[in-house]
Parts: structure tokens; C-alpha cells; sequence
């Protein structure tokens, strides 16, 4: 959990995708990777706080409260109410979270909250409005053996939307407007032997837009979507002296983007599904930019589905790497993809059992990397690179007590990334009797790069985490779980090792 404070101080530096600038508060200062993306997908942070601002459908008052404790003085507590009467509804809930860390100046706290409110003005139409605002303070130790001292920050984000529903049998859509905004307040730090910063680095950043889709069903088993996206970036990032609060100005920039996308599904055959898109997107500075996607799904006998499919994606420039700092370069081109697909599910003995294999290869271009140009540092456009791989997965429901499940991937990098394994495998398995419940895997990780220069050194471990939940009574669970219990010393970042085993226990209720 001490690395949390140096992920958060990564995240301020990367780009995110225009679906979680909208919905998880980034950086709004950073603008995105696009692309269209069919089928299911793994859960994230943005699916998450769905699950949890997710309204009740049927009239009362239900509370959870969960509160739990453990290693290196870790606390987390979570209240959320929901509410419906009629046609009103609301949630409201509150989050709190601390941890001194597993190394020294490596703790990390934060607060938040967050309200949601709708109205269903009849069975067709629905108004909707969330907001949450999230403060935090986090540090970052640095590397084991070139330990950072004073690297904190204060940060403040902040969240806010407002959607109109409508639902009829043959077409469906929204119209929704949103903003969201951050303050950062941040010590860049020094090393030991080093000086303390005279000034602080502080940046406050934005992205506000609306989006507009609208579904129809033209005709018999089609499915028809058209929509518009449009968001607003800007950002301010200055120096503040420490001894007199003297402000220096390093960027403060804009700028615009908006899209158009149609996509079409239509039912070929009961057994065969077509699907294809097209988005166009236009920014202010890099232009045009047209995305197509397509898929073909088979559903096959005995339960099978197999599907192929193809899409582009890209990712624009941030802000940072146009305009701040020495490396910022103006006439940065767009990243750009191509993805192919095809994958194989199949469900037996009446669904207990299930057995899947996914193909894949990405090939990229003009990436954007920092180099070494006539003596300076620049960000430049340059190189491709191309990955390819496989993916297996598996469950099985032996009872009504057990079931195992696991996995299996292969990733093959022309250019590896930091944090990329080339092997990752997991076997889990589940227990349920009466009010008790247990989970456990096994996770091995091969070949992880923990650095990508000319000596890459690799990582390999094996973690064990394990949870089990008893039922008290109606509404009341207690629960204890723990991670790495086999204590294995790893890194997934060179310099940052992760802790070793960890164990929290807590309370959920329910009424």
C-alpha cells in the first residue's frame, strides 16, 4: 500500500481515456487515447463507482456501512445510503482511507464524497445529477537506494454531471454535460544530500463537455447508434517561492476536440452477428482523425461464441508534452493503433463449466518518446512497435460449495513497457457453506520489466492472497483477507519494492 502515494504521483503524468475523463476524475489537463472497444471488458475504477451510485428500483431506505483495518496502520471506512420513493431517488456516501505505508515517507490519506439524485418524469424519460469531491495526501518515498525526501502533495478533484434519459421499445438515448476540475498542490522533493525545493509546483486543471448518442432499431435484429462528443481541456501550471509566494508562470493552455460516430449492429443469421463503426474525431491541433471498428460474432453450437474483430485507435498529445517543459514539441503527431481479435467461449455441463482463448496483435506508430535531439531533450514522434499474444481462460462449478477458476496470458513486445510481464497465470478457487465463505489464488508472473534500457532486468514472483466472509447475522459480515501471505520480496518498478504480507479485517452492514 506505501506505493499507492508513487502511482498517484505516475498517474498526474499519463494520459486517460475520454470515458474516464468523464466519469473518474483525472487529469483533465491530459487528453486521451480513443478508440472503439466491443465485447466485455475487465472491471476498472470507472465500472466500480457505477456498481456503487448505482439507484435502487424499488421504494425504502437501505445503509451500508463497511469499516476495516490492518497492516501498516491502514483504515478504510465507507458509508453510502440509497433512496427511492416514487419517482425520486437518491444516493449519498462518504470515504475514508489511510495508511502510514510499508517504507518511510511513504503514507497517503484521503477523504471523500459523493451525491446522486434522480427523477423519472414518466416510464420513458429520466433526469439525473451526481457530484463527488475527492481530497488526498500522498508522498512518495522514491527508489529504495536513492530514497526521496519531502516529494508530497495535496490534492483536491472535484466532479460534477448532469443527464437526460429517454427510453421507448425501438430507441433509446441521453444527453448528459459534465465538468470536472483538480488543484494540485505538490513538493517536488530532494534527495539525500541533496537541497530542500525554494518552490512549489502547483497546477490547476479542467475538462468540461456534453455527449449526445441516440439509438434506433431500424428494422428487425438491428441496432443503430449515433452520437456527438465534445470536450474543453485547459490547464494553469505554475511555480510558487516557498519564502516569499512568488508566482512563476510555466503553462496555461486549452484547447478543443469534438467528435461524430455512428455504429451499426445488425443479426445476419440467428447465428451470426455484424457489427461496424465509424467515429471521426477532430482536435484543435492535430486535426482529423477517422476510427473505424468491426466485428463479426458467430454464435455457435453447444454454446459456443467466437469473434473476430478489428479497430483503430489513437492517442493525442498531452498538454504536458506540447508545452511544458524544456522536451514539449508543438508538432507532435497523434499516436496511432491497429488492433486484431479473435477469441473462442464456450459454457458445458449445463453451464457449470466454462473454457476460453483469445489471439491478439497490436501494431503502433509514430509513438511518442523523449530523446536526445541536437544536444536538448525533445519529445519527438518516433519508432513503431508491436505486440502480440494469447490469452486462456477457465471455470468450473464442481458444486454448489466449489468452484475454481483461472487463467493464462502470453505477451510478446517488439518494444517492452515497465510493469509488463511476458507470463501471467492465476489459479483460484471458492468455498460457500452455510454463512461462511473463503476465496483464494495463486498469481505467477514471469518475465515483468522492471526497466527497458539496454540492460532490461525482469521480475518473476508468486503471491498468494486469500479472503473469507462470515455472516453474523442478517445484514452483518465480518471479514478478513490477506495478500502475498507466501511474503515474496518483488518489484514491479525498479527501485520500488512492494510489500510483503499484508492482512486487513473488517465489518460490512447492511440495513
Amino acid at each position: 500500500m506505501g506505493l499507492l502515494s508513487f502511482f498517484l504521483l505516475v498517474l498526474f503524468d499519463v494520459s486517460t481515456s475520454s470515458a474516464d475523463l468523464a466519469t473518474n476524475m483525472p487529469l483533465a489537463i491530459f487528453p486521451a487515447a480513443k478508440g472503439f472497444t466491443l465485447g466485455s471488458a475487465p472491471k476498472t475504477k470507472s465500472t466500480e463507482l457505477q456498481e456503487v451510485t448505482r439507484q435502487m428500483q424499488q421504494d425504502g431506505v437501505s445503509t451500508n456501512i463497511n469499516v476495516q483495518g490492518g497492516s501498516y496502520g491502514t483504515l478504510q471506512a465507507s458509508a453510502i445510503n440509497r433512496f427511492r420513493k416514487d419517482k425520486f431517488s437518491s444516493i449519498v456516501g462518504a470515504n475514508y482511507g489511510r495508511t502510514d505505508g510499508h517504507r518511510e515517507n511513504s503514507s497517503f490519506e484521503q477523504v471523500s464524497g459523493f451525491v446522486k439524485l434522480g427523477y423519472d418524469f414518466s416510464p420513458n424519460w429520466s433526469l439525473s445529477g451526481d457530484a463527488n469531491l475527492t481530497y488526498f495526501e500522498s508522498s512518495n518515498p522514491g527508489e529504495e537506494t536513492n530514497p526521496m525526501i519531502d516529494n508530497d502533495m495535496m490534492i483536491t478533484r472535484g466532479l460534477a454531471a448532469l443527464s437526460l434519459s429517454n427510453e421507448y421499445d425501438r430507441t433509446s438515448g441521453a444527453f448528459r454535460v459534465f465538468y470536472n476540475w483538480g488543484h494540485h498542490h505538490i513538493n517536488d522533493g530532494y534527495h539525500p544530500g541533496g537541497s530542500p525545493r525554494s518552490s512549489y509546483y502547483l497546477h490547476d486543471d479542467r475538462m468540461g463537455g456534453f455527449s449526445l448518442y441516440q439509438s434506433y432499431q431500424l428494422f428487425k435484429g438491428n441496432q443503430t447508434t449515433g452520437g456527438v462528443d465534445f470536450h474543453h481541456y485547459g490547464g494553469h501550471a505554475w511555480n510558487r517561492a516557498m519564502a516569499d509566494g512568488k508566482e512563476t508562470d510555466i503553462a496555461k493552455r486549452s484547447v478543443n476536440e469534438i467528435a461524430g460516430y455512428v455504429d451499426f449492429r445488425q443479426d445476419i443469421t440467428p447465428w451470426m452477428i455484424f457489427d461496424a463503426g465509424i467515429r471521426l474525431d477532430h482536435h484543435a491541433i492535430s486535426g482529423n482523425e477517422w476510427i473505424p471498428q468491426g466485428s463479426l460474432t458467430f454464435l455457435l453450437p453447444n454454446n459456443a461464441t467466437m469473434r473476430a474483430r478489428v479497430s483503430k485507435g489513437f492517442r493525442n498529445a498531452t498538454l504536458k508534452e506540447l508545452y511544458m517543459y524544456r522536451p514539449a514539441n508543438v508538432n507532435l503527431e497523434p499516436e496511432r493503433m491497429m488492433n486484431y481479435e479473435l477469441s473462442y467461449r464456450q459454457h458445458l455441463m449445463e453451464n457449470r463449466l466454462m473454457i476460453g482463448v483469445n489471439v491478439f496483435y497490436l501494431k503502433a506508430d509514430n509513438m511518442i518518446q523523449t530523446q536526445m535531439v541536437n544536444g536538448s531533450m525533445l519529445n519527438v514522434n518516433t519508432g513503431a512497435t508491436e505486440n502480440s499474444g494469447f490469452e486462456l481462460e477457465g471455470s468450473w462449478k464442481i458444486d454448489d460449495h466449489f468452484k475454481v477458476n483461472g487463467n493464462y496470458s502470453f505477451l510478446h513486445m517488439s518494444n517492452p513497457q515497465v510493469s509488463a510481464p511476458e507470463h501471467k497465470a492465476f489459479l483460484g478457487g471458492s468455498y460457500q457453506e452455510g454463512n461462511f465463505s473463503i476465496n483464494t489464488g495463486l498469481q505467477y508472473v514471469a518475465g515483468l520489466y522492471k526497466t527497458v534500457s539496454a540492460n532490461a532486468d525482469k521480475e518473476n514472483f508468486l503471491l498468494w492472497n486469500t479472503t473469507a466472509n462470515y455472516r453474523v447475522a442478517k445484514g452483518i459480515h465480518l471479514f478478513v483477507k490477506g495478500e502475498n501471505l507466501l511474503a515474496t520480496n518483488y518489484e514491479t518498478v525498479a527501485g520500488f519494492p512492494m510489500p510483503g504480507a499484508t492482512f486487513m479485517g473488517g465489518i460490512d452492514i447492511t440495513f
